[in-house]
């Protein structure tokens, strides 16, 4: 978009220099040399006066002095070849126009400057001495004069004519604007859209040169564009009344639109991206000036011009990083890099707002699946970064998107987002064909840097996005043998890459559906062979930084150094499977394998004997070599399982055993006898193994109330505590107080059959305990007393006094030590049962208590006396 007129020749702007043009713009702008700080302090008479003086001071000071002469002839043809009126009886529009040619002076002036230097060749004795500055160059002070004059072409020449809701209202600005906004005068003569046009012409023409360029739009970039998209896009009919009595031609409109375009082409793409936000505007703000306040609503054409421009600026190279940029300066912190990045990256909110806009497919985009193509690579490109600060924030922004894709277009996201990520991996598979090109031995598939990325992204998605959407899970498994052949490698070395392949085979295994978890598992330790894995011709190399590259394998021509090499291969995966299965642990993972493990070797252990049994080879048909094959192939399946279930035994901890606990309890409360009799027992052996850690759980399973277990669970958990207090045997002290409280209040039930176990229980725990029941013997004594008179079920009863015949019977001959305080209350209780219990069986077992009793009582009374001979050694 060029300035209105022609560019003058270069005869007459050879002669001009800097200096001048530059001392007459500091004339223009501030009187005395007090700067401009004096012009916006003042009001709006005062102001308009100091327009004047400033006008009349520089026309005089070019027609009197004959050292600018130069100048005014060089203003004198650029003006009489501009093509805008550059005066007016608005004063402030005689300033800008005054203050827009000194600019195309200068600019003119600078260009000829730059085109006359010749700085000659560099001497090469002295290096180190630097080259001649261009002639064009710009100070510090004249780059500052350059500025304050550009502020005031601006304020008084763009930001006036501006419709309400078009960029920044100038009221809203400084008080200063507020005054210019007042002493403008739209109605006269040249008209708003005019003055608008030439203004925004001409910078564009100055803004030609690279360092005025430079100045113009770092500053005023947002102002120049809002002026272009009023200039040609706003629609003629629903323009204000000062701004429709001059409408521009339609090839000054294009001008405008093509102008637009231009800088938002060349500009600092997150700049042009920053300013079409601010453009585009929120919701309704209020703009409180000195005496006004202003609806400052943005016009639904202009957000629909941003929203468009704002797509096309994503769409374009590097787009994705500009928007992202964009978005992030904008929230005020400067550079994305800035001091307050830390907390910009901890704002998810507008992470998850910058990724609903990567998300979604523009209009102008032919359809979603372009869209895709298009951008995918460049959300991947956003986990590269190096910078620290930089880079988590845009990798946090594209591990967000990534994951939103992946949940609105997942078949999209698979293909142009999880392919190219998993892309390395795959290439190696044993499914891949490789190319016969790279067949050759030491030649490198996957280069360090390359798989390190992957597998860097790979946790970053997955891992640290923790979404474990149905399309990443699938994307994922075909590679996890790899990955974990992978994570076997990095065991033998020291690698960066090794806490990567860990955190994401573990996350992948705890957000798997167990059964899927334990197929893969299946596959991590070769017991089935049609999970993809790592390509028999290739092989992981340590690399020189750390990482690991994926080769073709050299030839092994030794048949014993190759079968060595693989059983030392499966050998140690089934090592580091178990180390890795260590902490899986507490999700019981682990134990669910174990028990599968269990399982399949059972299932191998009771097959056909017919089929295991080699037959003879004698007629060698095709068959029977097939059947020999299949025999050999189980074996190694068998043998295979047998190691495995050696590496986990040796392997996890005493929590994998307390977590098959679990299993075993669940199995509780299955109809089939068969079955919850094995649970019976295997959690019996367990609790004498691992009573600390079991017991807790069984007596607080025995101990819930009936709305949690069934009665039929309880008195099975009842059956496991009395095969676990017998197999504990004089142990069983150590547990003696939450064995006893829990009995005793199982005694209380409500449930008499549950009642019955509990006394059963309490019965086999007293008898071991010996001297150690003594602190609670009264406890016990009186309970069982209650129960043997009061209860009203006779399977109760029965029990209570059952209890205390073990009792005699388990402390014999200890009783009158032990029972001392209480013998008298039992053998009461003993007798009562005889002369007035109804049931019968209770009387058997009370007269079988009383016998035991006759029996001690005698001994004790009546030892048995023994003839014995003692040699005694005098001194």
């Amino acid at each position: 978009m060029a300035a209105p007129g022609q560019v003058v020749g270069r005869g007459t702007l050879e002669t001009c220099g800097l200096d001048q043009i530059l001392e007459a713009l500091k004339l223009l702008l501030s009187p005395g040399g007090s700067g401009s700080s004096s012009l916006q302090i003042t009001k709006h008479d005062v102001l308009l006066t100091t327009l004047k003086s400033n006008l009349s001071a520089l026309e005089d000071k070019i027609l009197r002095d004959p050292q600018w002469r130069k100048l005014k002839l060089l203003r004198d043809e650029i003006a009489n070849q501009a093509g805008w009126p550059q005066s007016s009886v608005d004063v402030t529009w005689s300033f800008t126009s005054q203050t827009l040619l000194l600019l195309l002076c200068l600019k003119e002036t600078m260009i000829c400057l730059a085109a006359n230097f010749n700085p000659g060749k560099p001497n090469p004795r002295t290096p180190e001495v630097a080259p001649a500055l261009s002639p064009d160059t710009l100070s510090i002070a004249q780059q500052k004069t350059v500025q304050s004059t550009l502020q005031f072409v601006v304020t008084f020449g763009v930001c006036p004519y501006l419709m309400a809701g078009v960029g920044v209202p100038l009221k809203c600005r400084t008080e200063f604007g507020a005054v210019v906004q007042d002493v403008v005068s739209l109605d006269a003569a040249p008209h708003a859209a005019r003055r608008l046009y030439t203004t925004c012409s001409v910078l564009l023409d100055v803004a030609r040169h690279a360092s005025l360029g430079s100045l113009i739009f770092c500053r005023h970039f947002g102002d120049i564009a809002a002026g272009l998209c009023q200039l040609g896009f706003c629609p003629t009919k629903r323009k204000p009344p000062t701004l429709s009595e001059e409408v521009l031609t339609e090839e000054e409109q294009t001008l405008c639109r093509g102008a637009l375009r231009d800088i938002l082409d060349q500009a600092y793409q997150p700049l042009a991206v920053r300013e079409l936000l601010v453009l585009q505007g929120g919701p309704p703000q209020s703009c409180t000036g000195v005496n006004t306040q202003l609806s400052c609503r943005t016009p639904a054409w202009l957000r629909r011009l941003c929203g468009q421009l704002l797509s096309e600026r994503l769409m374009r190279s590097n787009g994705v990083q500009a928007v992202v940029r964009g978005i992030l300066e904008g929230a005020g912190a400067g550079a994305a890099g800035g001091s307050d990045a830390e907390a910009k990256a901890a704002d998810w909110k507008k992470c998850d707002l910058i990724a609903k806009i990567l998300a979604s497919c523009p209009q102008q985009s032919l359809s979603p699946e372009s869209y895709y193509r298009d951008i995918c690579p460049q959300i991947l490109d956003l986990f590269h970064f190096q910078d620290k600060l930089t880079a988590r924030q845009f990798q946090r922004i594209a591990t967000t998107t990534f994951i939103t894709m992946s949940r609105e277009h997942p078949q999209l996201a698979a293909n142009y987002l999880l392919q190219p990520l998993l892309a390395p991996l795959h290439r190696c598979l044993d499914t891949a064909e490789i190319p016969e090109s790279d067949m050759v031995p030491g030649i490198i598939l996957v280069k360090e840097e390359e798989l390190s990325r992957c597998i860097e992204d790979v946790y970053k998605v997955y891992v640290v996005g923790n979404e474990p959407l149905a399309v990443l899970v699938d994307s994922l498994l075909p590679v996890l043998r790899m990955l974990f052949a992978l994570y076997c490698f990095t065991k033998q070395t020291v690698s960066h890459v090794r806490s990567f392949c860990q955190e994401i085979l573990l996350w992948i295994l705890e957000k798997l559906e167990r059964k899927l978890a334990i197929a893969s598992l299946k596959g991590f330790a070769g017991l089935d062979k049609a999970v993809p894995s790592l390509h028999p011709l290739c092989q992981f190399r340590a690399a020189n930084k750390g990482g690991i590259m994926i080769t073709i394998r050299e030839a092994i021509s030794d048949e014993d150094e190759a079968l060595y090499q693989k059983l030392s291969s499966e050998q140690s995966q089934l090592e580091h499977l178990g180390d890795l299965l260590t902490c899986c642990q507490d999700c019981g993972l682990a134990g669910d394998f174990f028990i599968f493990c269990l399982k399949e070797l059972t299932h191998l252990t009771v097959e056909n004997e017919a089929e295991l049994k080699p037959q003879p080879f004698s007629s060698k048909s095709l068959l029977e070599l097939e059947h020999q094959a299949l025999l050999v192939e189980s074996q190694e399946h068998k043998l295979l399982v047998l190691q495995l279930l050696a590496v986990l035994c040796e392997k996890m901890s005493e929590q994998i055993f307390t977590n098959i606990t679990q299993i075993f309890l669940e199995n509780l409360e299955h109809e089939d006898s068969f079955v919850y009799l094995s649970a019976i027992q295997g959690v019996a052996l367990l609790s004498d193994v691992y009573p600390e850690k079991i017991l807790v759980d069984l007596l607080a399973q025995y101990d819930s109330s009936k709305g949690k277990h069934t009665p039929a669970t309880r008195m099975k958990v009842g059956e496991v505590l009395m095969r676990v207090v017998r197999a504990l045997g004089d142990m069983v002290s150590k547990y003696r107080d939450p064995l006893i409280h829990t009995f005793l209040r199982g005694v209380r039930d409500p449930d008499g059959a549950h009642r019955a176990s509990s006394l059963a229980n309490l019965g086999e725990l007293c008898q071991r305990l010996d001297f150690l029941l003594g602190p609670v013997v009264h406890e016990v004594t009186a309970c069982l007393i209650a129960v043997a008179k009061t209860d009203n079920e006779v399977q109760v009863r029965r029990a209570a006094v059952h209890v205390i015949v073990l009792l005699l019977r388990g402390l014999s001959q200890k009783a009158t030590q032990v029972l001392r305080d209480v013998l008298k209350d039992l053998y009461h209780l003993l007798k009562h049962v005889v002369q007035r219990e109804p049931d019968d069986v209770a009387k058997l077992h009370a007269q079988l208590a009383l016998e035991e009793l006759d029996e001690i009582m005698r001994n004790f009374l009546f030892p048995q006396q023994k003839l014995e001979k003692k040699i005694v050694v005098l001194p």
